[in-house]
């Protein structure tokens, strides 16, 4: 896990000539798999306050990676989605996801049901307990598996 957070918040470049903070990748992967929302549901799904996801869609925005925009029939509510950039970074990072995955999985190969059980089991574990200790300090976690792919 330590790892894991080491890489989660290395800057990187995905595809684009912009070079993309964790916060900033993970709102175009929201974006990609949530397609036209708002930036209060944006920030529902990403676990953080409508705030923080207005300032990381305007760093965003002016980046070229997202637009705002206005439907027709509801001139009030400004909806979000990906400039053809922002797809790009959002299909790179899918695809990075993809090869990590794929590199487990040629690790591990096919487990059995009792095996995936117990897996499952534990991280289950692991979530709940770090959830836990989110909620001691008085932070909150992204739902498990709302509107992401791990």
């Amino acid at each position: 896990m330590n790892r894991m957070n080491e890489i989660e918040a290395i800057p990187a470049y995905f595809g684009t000539d912009q070079l993309l903070h964790p916060s900033e990748i993970h709102t175009l992967q929201a974006l990609g798999l949530n397609p036209d929302i708002n930036v209060t549901t944006l920030g529902t799904r990403m676990g953080v306050s409508r705030g923080a996801a207005s300032q990381i869609v305007s760093r965003l925005a002016g980046k070229g990676l997202i637009e705002k925009y206005r439907l027709p029939d509801n001139e009030k509510e400004v909806r979000l989605r990906l400039t053809p950039e922002g797809r790009i970074a959002f299909h790179r990072h899918e695809a990075e996801h993809e090869w990590v995955h794929r590199r487990i999985y040629e690790r591990v190969g096919d487990l059995d049901p009792e095996a995936c059980a117990l897996l499952f089991s534990v991280f289950k574990a692991i979530d709940e307990v770090t959830q836990e200790m989110l909620d001691k300090c008085g932070h909150t976690a992204r739902a498990s598996g709302e509107g992401e792919k791990a």
